[in-house]
Formats: structure tokens, sequence, C-alpha cells
């Protein structure tokens, strides 16, 4: 800031100064205690306002919210002044943080306007709640620690930060794939409740037709953490309040309630401390209104890329109030969001007014992650919609055919899959094998079921312990008790004297069920994350199907698939193998 710059600043601020009427007095009787002294006598007019007395007598007055005074010219001594350095150092500025990383700039009536893009609901097995997108920084030269509190609601600490998938691989996966269950998980996302990705890398990433992400791609990643009604951060706890890449937003925990209506009237509270000890609050009141939006896409118009620039422009009151996070497109063509503002109602040299006891109270307590409601902890088995009376029972000695595809259309030109006999490729009757030794030797990391999870150890491990209530040791042991390894060998022949295609997954080859009393037929449920699928041929992807091999002519293949299950049915009279449709016993 130049000279020319502060006494501008200075000169504003001192118009909106009123000095209390005790000041007025004591400079008034000062002065004509000076008068007396010196012999002459002097007139005064009552004047049109308080300050312009206190500006006759006294070199320095209030700066900001009552710091800072000059001696009197009779020479009591009072604080001295404050440079021009330092009284600009105990101003602050509370900005929106904006979709594309930067700032809002408050209107020139002080207005707030904030942005929502990023908003998102969690919800949770225990606690529910909404981030609204609603962020904010707070901006000031020697800023040493900033504190916030709101009326009503809560508040939330967002950090932005750059994933390289190259260079972390993990964490840039769990980001792009969010799922609470990340939540805990070590790693650069181990604290947050939710992560958000703001940004991607504009030249890699992946289209509307479906291109799948380079690589060497980075996104600008949001960490959100719930901290409560208060915080309480200093700056060498959260560095990033400096550059901006640390803000605020606003946490709505009551599930029950509109998203945003919660706030509308609430007073958030911001107090900064600076380097010197001093303080500046500033009491923002909040409300509710629908905006009009700026479309804006990126050159290559990508989703990923697509954004939209709220502008402070409050839309006609009669629109539909909608609290969707996308724009929605009015009738005469324009783009509205419901979103929140604030107007700043004080500005005061107070400290901050809330207890340090209340502060930052979910800071160190993550969210729980919600358990997944499709098969339930208890739920050993899942139907697969057949009886016993409809599907062939088979002795061991006997083969059946084995499957491969058949392709066709429909009367549109879309394609149809089948699956049909191949009947130069048999099945033969598998073996099942129980035990606790690791199949075929492998470690935890040499698993099948982790290619399903991007190579994520420690989020598989989260999402089968939760799920299924089992867990591995390192070396591929079990980790838990109750469980048990199966092993199912299957010997695929072909008879022919051609190459022939099958399906060879685990799902058509070596799926393990059990019939009830009742005749139903249902899957062992843990059979869906296998451990071991080694099929002795070349493979080919196939989009609709999966993995369909190439059996050579006159040749015999191996087929070797692995689980674990509860350990009692590995007893269970009524347990089968299921290959291609017929059921093989397992206890003969």
């Amino acid at each position: 800031m130049n000279e020319r710059e502060f006494f501008t600043r200075y000169a504003e601020l001192m118009k909106s100064i009123e000095p209390s009427e005790e000041l007025v007095a004591a400079t008034l009787a000062r002065a004509k205690e000076q008068t007396t002294h010196s012999g002459r006598k002097t007139r005064f007019r009552k004047p049109h306002k308080p300050y312009a007395i206190a500006a006759c007598f006294v070199a320095g007055v209030l700066i900001v919210g009552g710091v800072g005074y000059a001696a009197s010219t009779a020479g009591e001594a009072i604080p001295s002044p404050q440079s021009a350095t330092q009284a600009a150092a105990r101003s602050f500025t509370v900005r929106a943080w904006a979709s594309d990383g930067g700032t809002i700039l408050p209107t020139e009536d002080g207005q707030i306007v904030f942005d929502r893009t990023h908003s998102q609901w969690t919800q949770t097995g225990e606690a529910e709640g909404y981030f609204t997108g609603c962020t904010f920084t707070v901006e000031g030269e020697g800023i040493s620690r900033v504190q916030a509190s709101i009326s009503t609601g809560e508040l939330y600490r967002q950090d932005v930060t750059t994933i390289s998938q190259a260079s972390d691989p993990i964490a840039f996966n769990r980001a792009v794939n969010w799922d609470d269950r990340f939540r805990g998980l070590d790693g650069t996302l181990s604290s947050s409740d939710s992560v958000i990705v703001v940004k991607w890398d504009a030249e890699e990433g992946r289209d509307l037709n479906g291109e799948e992400p380079r690589s060497n791609q980075e996104i600008q990643a949001a960490l959100l953490k719930r901290y409560g009604s208060v915080i309480d951060l200093a700056l060498a706890d959260a560095p990033g309040i400096a550059d901006g890449t640390t803000c605020f937003g606003l946490f709505n925990p009551d599930v029950e309630s509109d998203p945003l209506s919660l706030f509308d009237g609430a007073a958030l509270t911001v107090t900064a401390t600076f380097e010197d000890g001093s303080t500046s609050t500033q009491v923002i009141t909040l409300h509710e209104a629908m905006f009009r939006v700026e479309p804006r896409y990126a050159d290559n118009s990508t989703y990923f890329d697509m954004t939209s620039e709220i502008t402070s422009r409050i839309a006609d009151a009669n629109l539909v109030k909608t609290h969707a996070v996308t724009p929605v497109e009015n009738a005469d063509g324009t783009y509205s969001l419901a979103s929140v503002y604030g107007e700043i109602a004080s500005t005061t040299s107070a400290p901050f007014p809330s207890s340090d006891e209340t502060a930052n109270e979910f800071a160190r307590t993550l969210m729980p992650n919600s358990v997944d409601e499709d098969v339930s902890l208890v739920d050993e088995t899942e139907p697969i919609g057949k009886s016993s009376g409809e599907l062939e029972i088979m002795g061991a000695n006997d083969s059946v055919a084995a499957q491969t595809i058949a392709m066709s259309s429909d009367k549109y030109g879309n394609p149809h899959v089948s699956l049909i006999d191949c009947d130069s490729v048999v099945v033969h009757a598998p073996t099942v094998v129980f035990g606790n030794e690791p199949p075929l030797g492998r470690a935890k990391s040499e698993f099948a079921y982790l290619s399903g999870f991007g190579g994520d150890s420690s989020y598989a491990d989260k999402w089968l312990k939760q799920r299924f209530g089992m867990a591995f040791n390192n070396d591929g042991t079990l980790a838990t008790d109750g469980f048990t390894f199966a092993t199912i060998t299957v010997d695929v022949e072909n008879t022919g004297g051609a190459d022939e295609d099958f399906v060879g997954g685990c799902e058509n080859l070596a799926t393990l069920v059990v019939i009830s009393d009742e005749g139903s037929v249902s899957r062992i449920s843990r059979t869906s994350y296998e451990l071991v699928e080694e099929v002795a041929a070349p493979s080919r992807a196939d989009d609709f199907v999966g993995s369909i091999y190439s059996a050579p002519a006159n040749s015999h293949v191996t087929c070797i698939f692995a689980y674990a299950i509860p350990s009692h049915f590995a007893t269970d009279e009524n347990v089968y193998v299921m290959v291609s449709g017929k059921l093989f016993p397992v206890n003969a």
C-alpha cells in the first residue's frame, strides 16, 4: 500500500468514526483548560460531528475499533498512534471461495455471495449432513490465527491439494471415486470426511464419450472436514490460510431441513488475530436467495470442466426455489441457483466472543462409515431365483457342456448376447478342498479380488470387514474366526480338433450354492470376491460376458478358483458347485 492509498483509506475510516461522549467531553475540558492557562478565551460552537472536535485537539484518534490514540497537547501520557503498516494489518476480508479455486470479491455494498458448485450430501449409518459448498477465505496481512462461529448449523474446513495419478495412485483413485469407507484409511485423505474433485487436468480429462483418463493426470481435490459450530485455527496448524488453499464452509447437520434454509438469518462471526496480538472481528448476517448464474464451459466442453459462475444478481423472487447443485434454467432462458449471501453487520477490534472449549468439536472425529445395504452382515447367502427342482443335480463322475457366447441383434440393430452349450468342450466334475492354509500359498497382495479395488488393499480390507465381517493377514491367512478357505479345481476338456472358446469365469464354472430345506437355491455371498481365479488358457476380454478363454484342440484346461466362506458350509451336505447351470455335490 503506497502513501496515497493509505491516506485515502484513512480518510474513509475517519468518516465512520463516532467517538464516545466521554471522549468528546474530556477533550473539550482539556482544551478549555489550555485556553484558561494562556489567558485567552475561545468560543466553541456545537460541531456537526463530534469527531471534528477530537481531530482539532488530538493528533491521532481511533483507527479500528478503539485501538491507538495520540498524546494530547496538554502533555498527558496516553497510548501512541500505530503506524500506517500496523493500521492496515489490523483489517481482513472475508471472501467467498469460487468454483474455479479463486475467490469472489464482496460487492460494492458489502455483500458476500457464496458459490456452492461443490456441495455434497454425506449420509452415513449414524450421522448425516450436507457440505453446502458455501465456503470462504479469510484474507489479510499478518494474520496468525482465525476463529469463526455460526449461530445455527455448523462449519467445516476445506483444504485444496494437488494429487498426481503417477506419484500417488491410491489417493488419486480414492478422490475420483470417493466413498465414505475411505475415511480413516492410511494416506493423503485419511483425515477427510468427504472429498470432491474441483478441477481436472484440462488436457488429460476424460470426456462425455467415456474416454478413460490417462495415467499422468493431476487433479485439484477439496478435502472436507466437519469441525462443529466453532472453528479455531492457528496459521501454524493451517498454513493454507495464508494462500487461500484453506477455507471454511457452512455445514448443515440437520438432514430433515432444507440444505440452505437453516442458515437464513444466521450470524457468522469471524475473528482474525494478527502477529502483534491485535484482533479484528466481523459479524456477518447470512441470507438465502436465488441468484442469476452465467453458464461457463471450457474450450473442449468436457463434463469435468463445465462450471457455472454465480453472479451477485438476486433472481426474481417469484422463481421456484430449488436446492439443486446444478443451475436450473428459467422460462426466459436465464439460469439461477439457490445460494447464501452475507452482509457485514459490524466490524470491531473485540476478541473472539465464543468459548475456546467449544472449538473444533469434530476436528479429530471422523464421521462414521455407512454399511452396504445390499448385503447385510448376517446374510450369508443370496437367492439366485431358482429352486432345486429347476436345476439338474449331477453325479461325481458326470460332465456337462461348457458354455460359449452367441451374438445376435434385435430389430433395432442393438447387440444381444446369449450363452449356448459348446458341444466339443466339456466340464468334468469339480473337486473342492476346504482348509485354513492360503490357496496356492498366495499372500494377501496376490488375491484376485484386489484388482476390483484398484489395488487399494486398505480399502478392500475395510470393505470386506464391514460387509462380510472377515479379514486377511498380509501372508494370506485368515485374520478372523469362523471362516475357511474353499479351493475348487475344474477340468475343462476340448474333445474336438479345433480351438474353441468357452466362458471361464468363476460365476460360470465354480459358484458355491446352498439348497434350503424349502428347496430354494442361494449363492454363498462371499464368493463374489474370489481369492484365486486361474485358468490355464489364453483369454480375451469381452464387453458383454467377461473373461472368454480359448481351449486348444484335443486338450485339457485346468481352472482353479478359491474363496473364503463361513466355516459351517464346509460340512453342510446341502452345498453344491454350480457349473454351467448344473449342480455338483460338494460333500457326496
